[in-house]
């Protein structure tokens, strides 16, 4: 049995989705790394994580309808456990922490979800495609509303003890507890920009500042760039700071290449050079001349190129014999897989046998049972609910009978005539004018159920089969016909017994059902 469908192709579908403090956008792209589609907006913090989920719940339907994705990669602003694709905490928009999003997104889209930290995702679409391609290890850090940062080793991300991300932004910078967010983030750096103008009205930074406040680290490329004191001064502060922190992972890490990302990040080469310039200065003489330090290549696509490269990855690892890998992501694309089976299914059509059954009880109808193997347990489980809890809250019971039940008949049909008659000769016995015979089957080809229809539609039965996607010859002949779009036996076998209980259970709950 396989564990997963084909590995990805370099042309199939996936989906990425970034959430950040300020920023949502959804991206279709290839496995390749091909973007093709996008969807973005700007998070609006006081709606909370339910606003941003009600603005997936509206984006995601036509990308998938469009796409026809295989799975979906997530990269969260914050930290996340990886394997169950729970939110563990969020830093910056409230109503995450807890939160199963893998589930959520499975349940709504119908498709595998994996889910991980933005900044573990950037730093893998930096290592396969951006800055730190064809190096080992690639240590990205992200720099913008707040401070994160990843590791990619071989091509894969690097995980702790769960939830264990590269929080770099939270790491101690001294003993009175500063850290990367606190000095190195866009908010940290707009407070500081703040501080700075009130203190020297005079200078370009400030004159920007005045112009037009709000987001005041806005201005520090252009100020900078009109060769500004205060602002080189501060982006030095941030450079030094965020340079101390890399020293620790250059020391406990060794990356090849530091990559530098996130909208801080985009000040650009000034910003650089600080960085590996304080760098060298952190970093002992034994590991001189520490890593290289580069700028993002993908800048604000790395997340959704390091998503759509994870999702693509986490499929390929069901074929590796990781069993925390396989197995997590073979149980994803099998519920994603039922959901879709499930769905498959026309209500029309169970509406009509829902009728065709109650016009049986209204007459005081047989109705008889029949299947094989799996879908042979389903006949018998349908002819308890139905005889049973059914009938309990009718005013007339159901007289309903599982052709699959008595062994000594079974196996004295099959020993002196042939498995083929195990039902036709029973409804010999039985059937009359008028009864309903109700089949399930996976293949809709089993002879002994293709039989039996055949002498049903000779002798006035109301025929009903439910079948597999390969539909068979029983779809072909029965009067009426539910078709589950999936060949996989135990996925429709399933769905099979979904639609029976849906049958038994609209006589317990739907009254009107049981007015004659």
């Amino acid at each position: 049995m396989k564990l997963a469908p084909p590995s990805p192709a370099k042309d199939d579908c996936f989906l990425a989705i970034e959430i950040g403090g300020t920023k949502l956008q959804v991206v279709a792209g290839t496995a390749g790394g091909r973007f093709v589609d996008r969807h973005r907006c700007t998070v609006i913090a006081a709606a909370g994580a339910e606003g941003i989920r009600a603005e997936l719940s509206a984006a995601l339907p036509a990308l998938i309808t469009k796409h026809q994705p295989r799975a979906i990669g997530v990269g969260y602003g914050g930290p996340v456990n990886w394997r169950t694709g729970r939110i563990v905490k969020s830093y910056h928009v409230a109503g995450w922490q807890g939160f199963p999003l893998g589930q959520w997104l499975a349940e709504f889209s119908k498709l595998p979800v994996f889910v991980e930290n933005d900044a573990n995702v950037a730093a893998l679409g930096e290592a396969l495609g951006g800055a730190g391609r064809g190096c080992s290890p690639v240590f990205y850090v992200t720099v913008g509303s707040g401070v994160g940062g990843g590791l990619v080793c071989d091509g894969r991300i690097f995980h702790g003890f769960t939830p264990g991300e590269a929080e770099i932004g939270h790491l101690w910078l001294d003993a009175a507890g500063q850290t990367p967010e606190d000095c190195c983030s866009g908010w940290s750096l707009d407070r500081r920009v703040r501080e700075a103008v009130a203190a020297e009205p005079q200078s370009n930074l400030a004159q920007r500042v005045a112009a037009a406040s709000g987001h005041e680290a806005r201005h520090l490329g252009p100020a900078l760039a009109a060769g500004d004191a205060l602002a080189a001064r501060i982006l030095d502060e941030a450079a030094q700071k965020l340079a101390l922190a890399l020293s620790h992972a250059t020391h406990l890490f060794h990356p090849e290449v530091i990559v530098i990302g996130g909208g801080v990040s985009l000040l650009g080469e000034p910003f650089r050079a600080l960085v590996a310039r304080h760098l060298r200065h952190f970093v002992m003489d034994a590991f001189q001349p520490g890593p290289r330090v580069a700028l993002a290549a993908l800048r604000e696509d790395a997340v959704p190129a390091g998503a759509i490269a994870y999702a693509a990855q986490r499929l390929l690892s069901a074929h590796e014999p990781n069993p925390q890998h396989t197995m997590q992501t073979w149980l994803q694309t099998y519920i994603a897989a039922q959901h879709k089976a499930l769905d498959s299914v026309s209500l029309d059509d169970v509406s009509r046998l829902t009728e065709t059954v109650r016009a049986a009880w209204l007459r005081d109808a047989q109705i008889f049972a029949i299947g094989n193997g799996g879908s042979a347990a389903n006949a018998s489980h349908f002819a308890t609910d139905l005889g049973k809890g059914s009938s309990d809250k009718l005013p007339q019971r159901f007289r309903v009978l599982s052709l699959t039940d008595n062994v000594a008949w079974l196996t004295a049909l099959g020993n002196d005539y042939s498995y083929d008659d195990a039902f036709v000769r029973q409804l010999q016995n039985y059937a009359r004018s008028g009864d309903v015979l109700l089949a399930a089957s996976v293949s809709g080809n089993s002879p002994n159920l293709v039989k039996a229809f055949e002498w049903a539609n000779e002798h006035g039965l109301e025929t009903a089969a439910i079948v597999g996607a390969k539909r068979g010859r029983l779809a072909e002949i029965a009067r009426q016909t539910i078709v589950i779009e999936d060949t996989h036996y135990g996925r429709v076998e399933d769905v099979q017994m979904h639609i029976l209980h849906m049958l038994c259970y609209a006589f317990m709950e739907v009254p009107e059902l049981a007015r004659a």
